[in-house]
C-alpha cells in the first residue's frame, strides 16, 4: 500500500512532506483568495437597499460559501474576510502565499495585526514588507509572529497596533461533551466573581452532614446544579433519618426548586430495562442507559412517547405546529437544517418549506431553521435565490443563488433511524402569491451598516492609540 514511500530513504521522505507543505498552503491560499474575491463581488454598495438588513450581502455571501465548504456561516466569514484582506489590502503578501511560501497561520496573525492601517501608502509599503520577509516566520511561535508584525506596523503607522482588549470581555462558560456519559464544563470570570463562587460552592457542600458518601469535589459540583434550579442547600445523601443537616441553610439562600427542562431520547426498551441501547442529549451526544433509568427511578425524569407521523397523519389546521409535532421535529433534525449549521433545533424557528397556506403544517413540510437561515430562506430566497426542496424522509435539496445544489438529511436519524420514516407527501395548496416591494419592509434593520461598524471599530482603537502617545511623549 505504501510502497512508493517505502522505496525512498530519509532524504527522499523529508523532500516529500517539504512539497506536500507547499501545495498544501497554496491549496489554502487558492481557497482564501477565492472567497475574497467571491466577498468583494457580492458587498453592497454605499445606499443600498440591502446593507442595512439585518442578513445583509455579505451574510447571504457567506451562506454561499458555507455550503459549499461544508463549514459553518462564521467559518465562512472568516475565510471571506481574510481573503478581503489578501485580495484588496495585502495583493503582494497574497502572491507569496499562493506561491506556497506562506503558512496560514502567519497570513492570520497578519490579518487581524494589521486591520487598523488604512492609509493606502503606508498600506502599500507594509505589504512590501510583509511579502518580503512573511516566508521566513513560518516556524515562529504565536507571540513572537505577533511582535515582529506589531514592529512592523508601529514603525509605519503608530497609531496602527492593536490595542490589548480589556481580558474581561472574555469572560465565558460553555459545556461540551465528555466521556462515560459526563459534559465538561470550562470558563473564565473575573477574580472577584471567581473568589465569590468558590466559597458559595463551598459553603453549599458543606450543607450535608459528614456522613454524606461524596467527595468535596463531587459535592462543589452537586451544588453547582443546586444553584442553578435557586436552591443554596444540598439533599444530604447518608440515609439517615435524623440526619443532623436536615434543615441547613446558607444565609440568604432558598431551598425552593426551580424547574429547569433537559430533552433526552431513549428507545423504550431503553427505559424499562428491556435494552441497553444509550438515549440521546442533544448538543451533547449519548448518554448510557444506566444514566436514564436511573433518571427515571429517582422520579428526576418525566416521560413522554414521542409520536412520529406516519404517510397517512393528517396535516395539523394551523399556521404553528403543535407541540407534539415541535417534539418530532426538534428531535428528527437536532439542528438547523441550512448546510454548515450546528445551531440546536430546540432553539429554531419551524419553517414551512412551501410556505403556508399553500404549504401544509406536517412533518414532511416543516424543517428547523435558526432565526439567521430563517431570514435568509426569507429575504434572499425565490428565483435566483436560495431554493429548497424537502422530501417525505426528511432530507432537504438546496439550491443555492449560484446554481449549486446541497443536500442535508436529518442528524436524528443518525442515531435513530426510524425518525427518518416517510410522513406523507401533501401536495400544496396552489402557488405562492408573488412578492412585492414590501416584503422587504419586514427584514430586521440594522442600527448601522457593517462596514460604518468596522470603520467606527477602527477608529476607536486608533484614538485609544493617539490619546496613549499624547499622554507619554517619547522622552526625547
Amino acid at each position: 500500500m505504501f510502497d512508493e514511500f517505502e522505496a525512498l530513504d530519509d532524504a527522499g521522505l523529508l523532500a516529500v512532506m517539504g512539497e506536500a507543505l507547499r501545495v498544501e498552503r497554496a491549496a489554502v491560499a487558492r481557497r482564501l483568495v477565492a472567497a475574497g474575491v467571491f466577498a468583494a463581488r457580492h458587498e453592497a454598495g454605499p445606499g443600498s437597499e440591502t446593507e442595512r438588513w439585518c442578513v445583509e450581502d455579505f451574510d447571504a455571501a457567506a451562506a454561499e460559501v458555507g455550503a459549499e465548504l461544508g463549514v459553518s456561516r462564521f467559518r465562512a466569514e472568516a475565510d471571506m474576510s481574510r481573503g478581503l484582506t489578501l485580495v484588496q489590502r495585502l495583493p503582494r503578501l497574497a502572491q507569496r502565499f499562493l506561491a506556497g511560501d506562506v503558512d496560514l497561520r502567519v497570513i492570520a496573525i497578519i490579518d487581524h495585526r494589521t486591520t487598523l492601517v488604512q492609509d493606502r501608502d503606508v498600506l502599500a509599503e507594509l505589504d512590501a514588507r510583509l511579502a518580503e520577509a512573511a516566508a521566513r516566520w513560518n516556524a515562529l511561535s504565536r507571540a513572537k509572529l505577533t511582535e515582529v508584525v506589531d514592529w512592523l506596523v508601529v514603525e509605519l503607522d503608530p497609531e496602527a497596533k492593536r490595542v490589548a482588549r480589556d481580558r474581561r470581555e472574555d469572560r465565558h462558560v460553555e459545556i461540551i461533551p465528555g466521556e462515560h456519559g459526563l459534559s465538561e464544563m470550562h470558563g473564565r470570570l473575573s477574580a472577584t466573581d471567581g473568589g465569590a463562587l468558590d466559597k458559595r460552592l463551598d459553603a453549599i457542600a458543606a450543607t450535608v452532614c459528614r456522613d454524606d458518601p461524596r467527595t468535596t469535589a463531587q459535592r462543589r459540583v452537586d451544588g453547582l446544579m443546586a444553584l442553578s434550579e435557586r436552591r443554596e442547600t444540598l439533599d444530604c445523601q447518608c440515609g439517615q433519618h435524623q440526619c443532623p443537616a436536615a434543615g441547613e441553610t446558607v444565609a440568604g439562600g432558598t431551598s425552593a426548586p426551580t424547574q429547569v427542562i433537559v430533552h433526552v431520547l431513549a428507545e423504550q426498551s431503553t427505559v424499562d430495562g428491556t435494552g441497553d441501547t444509550p438515549a440521546y442529549l442533544p448538543g451533547h451526544g449519548p448518554v448510557p442507559a444506566a444514566t436514564v433509568r436511573e433518571l427515571v427511578d429517582t422520579g428526576r425524569a418525566t416521560t413522554r412517547p414521542l409520536i412520529i407521523p406516519g404517510p397517512d397523519t393528517p396535516a395539523e389546521p394551523g399556521y404553528r405546529p403543535s407541540r407534539a409535532l415541535r417534539a418530532f421535529l426538534m428531535f428528527r433534525d437536532l439542528t438547523c437544517r441550512f448546510p454548515g449549521c450546528s445551531h440546536p433545533a430546540e432553539k429554531c424557528d419551524y419553517d414551512h418549506t412551501v410556505p403556508w397556506p399553500q404549504g401544509h403544517t406536517q412533518a414532511s413540510d416543516l424543517k428547523a431553521y435558526c432565526r439567521h437561515h430563517h431570514l435568509l430562506k426569507t429575504f434572499w430566497g425565490g428565483p435566483g435565490g436560495w431554493n429548497d426542496v424537502q422530501y417525505p424522509d426528511g432530507t432537504i435539496e438546496f439550491t443555492s443563488p449560484s446554481g449549486r445544489r446541497h443536500t442535508t438529511t436529518p442528524l436524528g436519524a443518525s442515531f435513530f433511524p426510524h425518525l427518518a420514516t416517510p410522513t406523507g407527501d401533501h401536495q400544496p395548496r396552489g402557488a405562492p402569491p408573488p412578492d412585492t416591494p414590501a416584503k422587504t419592509w419586514a427584514m430586521p434593520r440594522r442600527r448601522r451598516t457593517r462596514a460604518a461598524d468596522k470603520a467606527a471599530r477602527i477608529a476607536h482603537e486608533r484614538a485609544i492609540n493617539r490619546a496613549n502617545a499624547d499622554a507619554n511623549p517619547p522622552p526625547f
